[in-house]
């Protein structure tokens, strides 16, 4: 679409039929939102009339069971929410992805050495090199020009930096890769990027979520081929809100502590024959637990306890839902809580005194709840965000709690998102 048209689509219904499975609840908001975006991308980027222009959506995700698991290969419930990241974008003459992301600033990556890079890790550019160097086994990846505007805020929990890689994949997908990479490719893909070009261990759920969409049960016990089931549902038949509060903690300086959640899981299973829990069945666990406990730390035999109940946990929540019984699913997430803070351990850092706030969080969230609904950290924990199911006659009570401790737009209402990645225009 040239810029005239791109104008004129703005301005008419078409935008709305464009972007209606991006379940924008304040589609006027978005029209404005859209309007500045590319007012932005057409003077930053001097965007001519004979200009080809694409525009793309990729959704935050929330993580809604099976909290540490993927990195093991077990399942997960997950869905793509209405939070997202949008592009304009065009291509460039010179070998450099360009992305300026409004409030961030610009990012360029150049194309002629798609090496990893130590020097690079940690950074955005490293991911879209790694995602560059995947995708050009296929395809011939050139230069281009992203503006790039995101409502999935950094460090909320709703997997900010697995959006930008499944963003990126698709654009390198429909732009130069004739859409050969498949969703869940894509997601395999942003994963590789973040392992090895950003240097951080992670699972695969986050990509999953924002690049199939909709509201998902998946089984990484294969990786190659995880299986994923889409699970037609809506909180609104129980009355539910989903509420994400950021408790606007930061994740700086955390990497470590992350990654000693696999690594300890992986000890664990390696002395037991295995590269991973998947492979291991609770009876296993139990029976050498002994042995195992002069060989690791507790903490990390917690933890494989975590893993082992919550991935089969995973798979109950996701039947519950299939047969509406949306008891015994608030039941299981609130199981699911328990089980993170108690054996996972992932809603206190290592020796913090001063500042718990997830911890605060939930203990808040159990006082205004009670025995209503569900409330559980979401997703790597240490800082971040709290995940709770909450009574729509109870969110205005939530909402001012929780701001009034955590600030301004600390409390989120997530709605859920049809469709994954996707070009819009």
């Amino acid at each position: 679409m040239r810029k005239h048209e791109l104008y004129t689509w703005l301005d008419t219904d078409a935008f709305v039929e464009s972007v209606k499975g991006c379940a924008y609840k304040d589609i006027e908001a978005q029209r404005k939102r859209y309007k500045h975006v590319f007012d932005a991308f057409v003077e930053k980027f001097h965007v001519s009339t004979e200009d080809e222009i694409h525009v793309f959506s990729t959704s935050g995700r929330c993580e809604i069971g099976g909290n540490h698991t993927d990195h093991q290969y077990g399942r997960v419930l997950a869905a793509a929410i209405d939070k997202d990241l949008i592009a304009f974008v065009k291509t460039s003459s010179l070998p450099v992805v360009s992305v300026y992301s409004t409030g961030f600033g610009m990012i360029e990556c150049k194309l002629d050495d798609l090496r990893v890079s130590s020097d690079e890790y940690y950074t955005s550019s490293a991911l879209i090199r790694g995602i560059a160097h995947k995708m050009s086994e296929k395809a011939t990846i050139s230069g281009l020009d992203i503006m790039m505007d995101s409502q999935v805020a950094t460090g909320s929990g709703m997997s900010s930096s697995a959006a930008f890689e499944v963003l990126i994949g698709t654009i390198f997908n429909h732009v130069f890769a004739e859409q050969l990479f498949t969703a869940i490719e894509i997601a395999q893909i942003g994963q590789f990027a973040e392992n090895v070009y950003f240097n951080k261990p992670c699972g695969l759920m986050d990509q999953m979520a924002a690049s199939v969409g909709g509201f998902v049960s998946i089984d990484f016990y294969d990786p190659a081929v995880p299986v994923v089931e889409k699970i037609d549902v809506s909180f609104d038949e129980s009355h539910l809100k989903l509420v994400l509060i950021d408790t606007k903690g930061s994740h700086a300086g955390l990497s470590d502590e992350y990654g000693y959640m696999p690594k300890e899981m992986k000890e664990v299973a390696a002395l037991l024959g295995e590269q991973v829990l998947s492979r291991v069945t609770l009876d296993q666990f139990l029976k050498h637990c002994a042995s195992l406990r002069h060989k690791v730390s507790d903490r990390a035999l917690l933890r494989s306890y975590h893993f082992l109940k919550e991935t089969e946990r995973a798979k109950l929540q996701a039947q519950a839902l299939n047969q509406r019984n949306f008891q015994q699913f608030l039941d299981l997430v609130n199981e699911s809580g328990r089980s993170s803070f108690m054996y996972l351990q992932n809603v206190i850092t290592s020796g913090a005194v001063d500042e718990q706030p997830l911890a605060l969080a939930l203990a808040l969230v159990e006082a205004i709840l009670k025995t209503e609904g569900a409330y559980r950290v979401h997703g790597g924990g240490l800082a971040g965000s709290i995940l709770a199911f909450v009574p729509q006659v109870k969110v205005n009570q939530i909402q001012e709690v929780m701001e009034g401790v955590f600030g301004a737009d600390a409390v989120v209402i997530l709605n859920l998102r049809s469709i994954g990645s996707t070009k819009i225009i």
